[in-house]
């Protein structure tokens, strides 16, 4: 046998020996829960309760404009645009987001899918797909993410093209439902 072989296996039956040796992770125990906020206030009273944030690529900003014009139109309130970098984007968050694009696209989105709190790549929801869908209060302090994205451009300019808000009212907009035709 050739000696780099040989240091070969030796490292490697060291390195197996150390992490047979090694404390099992101890899970955190969970003594309350969290408040689960079902609704996602976009507009409410008016304003703007929630902050639209893209790639700062600048890939989706045309697409952005559009939701908050369409915003703007149904209840008279266009919702803020902001890049991943800015402080509205900031971990935990600090007020309710509306994220475009996935986990590749927009950073925002990359730090929820690196925490297991999304699901939303280059291959789900697949090529041309699309998912319009919430997470409710993932840091316990009452603020929640719409995700609008896809796996590609053209799965995230799909939908919410109609951007058709649920629950608008002269008071505002609770919750986001993607057009189905």
């Amino acid at each position: 046998m050739r000696p780099s072989v040989a240091c070969s296996i030796v490292f490697v039956l060291c390195l197996s020996r150390l992490a047979a040796g090694a404390a099992k992770p101890i899970p955190p125990r969970i003594t309350a829960l969290k408040k689960i906020h079902l609704e996602t206030d976009i507009v409410r009273d008016g304003a703007a309760c929630a902050t639209l944030i893209v790639p700062a690529s600048g890939v989706y900003d045309d697409l952005a404009k559009r939701i908050a014009q369409a915003t703007r139109e149904a209840v008279g309130a266009a919702l803020p645009i902001a890049s991943e970098g800015s402080p509205a984007a900031a971990l935990p968050l600090r007020g309710n987001i509306v994220a475009l694009g996935n986990r590749s696209t927009n950073p925002f989105i990359a730090e929820l899918y690196n925490r297991f709190h999304t699901l939303l790549d280059l291959r789900y929801p697949g090529p041309g797909g699309h998912v319009v869908r919430t997470l409710h209060n993932p840091f316990g302090n009452g603020f929640n993410v719409v995700f609008a994205g896809g796996s590609d451009r053209a799965g995230v300019k799909r939908r919410p093209r109609a951007s058709r808000l649920a629950g608008c009212g002269r008071r505002g907009c609770t919750g986001w439902v993607p057009r189905t035709t």
